[in-house]
């Protein structure tokens, strides 16, 4: 499995929405994809303003068959229901899942 990793920072007060336009526009979105296996959301105990998102890929050949292209609009959509400087992605990584210990 790869794990898709991105920190946001989200202007305070903003942070519930973003989670709802997140699971509406994104989420919704990227399971349209074959290889599309779940996200979760991490929220700071310590800040209102940080967000985690932890998109699960099957392979990372699925994650990467999506062009840029086609995410484009995606994106608008959920910049325009958040409204412009309401949120900035801080932190992009990828991940390789070795080992998983969950009942």
């Amino acid at each position: 499995m790869v794990i898709e990793w991105l920190r946001f920072w989200v202007q305070e007060g903003h942070r519930e929405q973003f989670i709802q336009n997140d699971e509406r526009i994104w989420t919704q979105a990227l399971a349209k994809y074959d290889g599309f296996l779940g996200k979760d959301v991490w929220i700071s105990h310590e800040s209102l303003t940080e967000v985690i998102t932890v998109v699960h890929w099957e392979t990372e050949a699925a994650w990467d068959s999506i062009t840029p292209e086609e995410l484009v609009p995606v994106e608008a959509r959920f910049q325009q229901a958040m409204g412009e400087g309401t949120y900035a992605l801080q932190e992009s990584r990828k991940y390789i899942q070795r080992k998983s210990s969950r009942r």
